[in-house]
């Protein structure tokens, strides 16, 4: 095993690591708190494409910050 000063010395020479970006991910029950809306408002934006969503399930769904913000710049809010 490299010790933590060899792992540091590694990613010098490597140019170091770059930091992934962390996404926040929302559920739909979230999502809807947030907005002040029906969760079924949300359901209905995503089946119909206007908010993007990852499906992790039949009905597990999860929205990214992303979707959130151009689902926003859209009016999709409302």
């Amino acid at each position: 095993m490299g010790s933590p000063a060899g792992r540091a010395r590694l990613d010098e020479a490597s140019g170091g690591e770059q930091p992934m970006s962390k996404t926040e991910y929302f559920t739909v029950l979230e999502v809807a708190e947030r907005y002040k809306l029906s969760p079924r408002v949300i359901y209905a934006a995503i089946h119909s494409g206007d908010l993007q969503a990852l499906r992790l399930g039949r009905k597990l769904f999860r929205v990214s910050e992303d979707a959130l913000r151009a689902w926003e710049q859209q009016g999709g809010q409302r």
